[in-house]
């Protein structure tokens, strides 16, 4: 009987050792920034042990190796900008033809900067997010709507980062499943403290690399187009005038020379004001005094 007792704790103590290092072996994981270290290394040679096995059923580090470049089957995933300057005759009907047509493609008009100066025609920066692959039917459209006068189309090929960080986020996720699996095992209430303290760094990590999926798909799947439309301004040759527009205009100068003098002369009437009263009073008492000397 006290063998059996024996036996009984003795795999009691072994099935408790057993779950701490399963506690530790996930523990170790997790980076310091909150990261999966299984996503980071998933290039480095293969250990064996129980560990390992435990990890390949688990799911972890299978797809880093392949988000290098593209993947056979799987779309590029482009980032795609441009920029166009149009010049109109209509400006209100150019513009809405504009927003007509993105509308049409599927798109929205992000943001609409309208300018209006002096001597010049209206002009507006409308900024527009058009679904990738309406992006060049959209731009050959809109130079059909004005004289195009400036064009840039950019492209920025993100495959890689993409579907790397998509790998990440699923192994990520993996690892959290068997953390999850993990803390329902946990033995102690330490280990479990332990165990879900790593799943919230696990989950940290998970979420700020779905944030960055989430800005990757909406930055490729939508193309940023921004429109500058400017209204055309008529041009109006200079003509030398005739006989009679130079009698008109010498006319016209004299009359404003002589207002421009008439003012001045006032102007300095009204200034000198001031002075003439003790200049008056000093002149009459010098009169004075000169008549009684004679």
């Amino acid at each position: 009987m006290i063998f059996v007792i024996g036996s009984v704790l003795a795999g009691a103590a072994a099935c408790s050792a057993k779950k701490s290092d399963e506690v530790a072996q996930s523990a170790q994981t997790l980076s310091p920034a909150g990261e999966p270290s299984a996503l980071r290394t998933a290039d480095a040679p293969a250990a064996s042990g129980p560990g390992q096995n435990e990890q390949d059923r688990a799911g972890l580090g299978r797809d880093v190796g392949k988000a290098d470049g593209t993947p056979e089957g799987r779309p590029r995933k482009m980032i795609r900008t441009g920029s166009l300057t149009l010049e109109v005759d209509d400006y209100e009907r150019a513009r809405a033809a504009v927003e007509r047509l993105v509308k049409q493609s599927g798109g929205m008009v992000a943001s609409i900067e309208v300018g209006r100066a002096e001597g010049s025609g209206a002009a507006a920066t409308l900024v527009l997010r058009i679904p990738e692959g309406e992006l060049d039917g959209a731009v050959a459209a809109l130079g059909r709507i004005g004289t195009l006068t400036r064009e840039s189309i950019r492209a920025e090929d993100v495959s890689e980062t993409y579907y790397d960080l998509a790998a990440r986020l699923r192994n990520g996720k993996r690892l959290e499943e068997r953390m999850v699996e993990l803390a329902a095992k946990a033995g102690g209430v330490k280990d479990l403290l332990e165990v879900e303290r790593e799943i919230g760094r696990v989950r940290e990590g998970i979420e700020v690399m779905e944030g960055q999926m989430r800005g990757l798909d909406d930055r490729t799947s939508l193309a940023t187009l921004t429109v500058e439309i400017r209204a055309r301004v008529a041009y109006v040759p200079f003509e030398e005038p005739g006989l009679a527009g130079k009698i008109d205009r010498a006319f016209s100068s004299s009359l404003r020379g002589l207002r421009d003098a008439g003012e001045g002369l006032l102007l300095f009437l009204v200034s000198a004001l001031p002075w003439l009263v003790p200049i008056g009073a000093a002149a009459l008492v010098l009169r004075r005094r000169l008549r009684r000397r004679v």
